[in-house]
This record gives C-alpha cells, sequence and structure tokens, in this order.
C-alpha cells in the first residue's frame, strides 16, 4: 500500500498506510543490523548475547566502537578513572600493578575477556594497569553510549552490567592476589 497523508475535518493529519508494512520494514531494519555484526566478535561474546534481545543486540553492537591497537598500547593505567568497558576479540593483553618501583603481572587476557568491568559501572580509579603484548582487536563501549539505553531498552544496561561482574577476571584476579599475600604473611608470622 502506497502511503498518503490526509488532513482530517478536525485538523490532525492521519497517515495511510499499513501498520503490517510498518512493522515488517522494522524488522527488515533490524535484520539487516543483525547481519552486520561481525561473526567472529559474536563467536567470542556468545554468552553475553545469547540473553539480549535482537534489539539490545544490535543497540549494543553498533553503540560501541571498534579498535586494532599496537603492541605496547596502554589500555587502561593503575589509579586512573576509567568510563569504558572492553571486549577481546583478539589477541593478548597483560595486566600489571606496580610494587615497590616494579610491574608485577598479574595476568593475561586474550579473546572472550572483558576488560575495565568494575571502573565502567562505578566512580572508581583502576585497580590495574593494562598494555597490549600482542596486536588487539576489541570493541569498545564508552559509558556516554549507554546514556539513552534505559528509555528504548530498559534492562539492557543491567543485564550487561551483571554480566561483565560474573565474567569479568581483572578485580576477580587482584582479589586472589590480595588474599595469597595475606595467606603468605600469615604463614611467615606464624613459622616465625
Amino acid at each position: 500500500m502506497v502511503g498518503y497523508i490526509n488532513l482530517s475535518k478536525n485538523g490532525i493529519f492521519v497517515i495511510s498506510k499499513s501498520l503490517g508494512e510498518i512493522i515488517k520494514s522494522a524488522g527488515i531494519i533490524e535484520d539487516a543490523k543483525t547481519a552486520g555484526i561481525d561473526p567472529d566478535h559474536l563467536a567470542n561474546w556468545g554468552k553475553l548475547y545469547d540473553l539480549l534481545s535482537d534489539e539490545e543486540r544490535n543497540c549494543f553492537y553498533y553503540s560501541m566502537k571498534k579498535y586494532v591497537l599496537r603492541p605496547k598500547t596502554m589500555i587502561l593505567t593503575y589509579g586512573a578513572l576509567n568510563n569504558r568497558l572492553f571486549l577481546i576479540d583478539r589477541g593478548h593483553v597483560i595486566i600489571f600493578s606496580p610494587k615497590d618501583g616494579k610491574n608485577v603481572v598479574l595476568a593475561k587476557l586474550g579473546p572472550g575477556d572483558i576488560l575495565g568491568e568494575y571502573t565502567f559501572s562505578t566512580i572508581s580509579l583502576c585497580s590495574a594497569s593494562a598494555i597490549t603484548h600482542t596486536e588487539v582487536q576489541l570493541m569498545c563501549l564508552e559509558s556516554s553510549a549507554a546514556d539513552g539505553w534505559e528509555e528504548k531498552y530498559p534492562g539492557l544496561y543491567e543485564k550487561l552490567i551483571d554480566f561483565s561482574l560474573k565474567f569479568g577476571r581483572v578485580d576477580e584476579i587482584i582479589r586472589n592476589k590480595k588474599q595469597e599475600k595475606l595467606v603468605i604473611s600469615t604463614i611467615r608470622r606464624q613459622e616465625g
């Protein structure tokens, strides 16, 4: 059906178009967006995308920016603010923390790992630094990109944060390192 506009006798514009055609057009647009998502990215992040509707998936994916970073590129800096969430698609990132003037390696992250999960959702400082070890391809979500989500996609932000905190490893690694130090310190005091 061809759409046209009528001005009714009370001055209200009426658009004549089949509701079915409008819904069909919206579905075609969402399908095209879904088809445009990088399949390698989807393979790495299937657990996350399985939690989302098609519309949420497209909103999330198209809110991010893709970056390819050279080796030895600093992503996060210990003690600095961060408002970005990173999803690593390819390559490896070294997580380290300063101690006694040296950098202590805490972990090596790779495809399917999240970076910045805690500082993205809170106002806090980075508890470790992150630097690329190899060439790294990642997707980056700025917190400001999620500002309009609540109105159009209620619950999307919460799903993302829940997933990130559940599957993010950096803060867990740091907590485990602190726990290890506490145990070693306690053992040494008991022995000495």
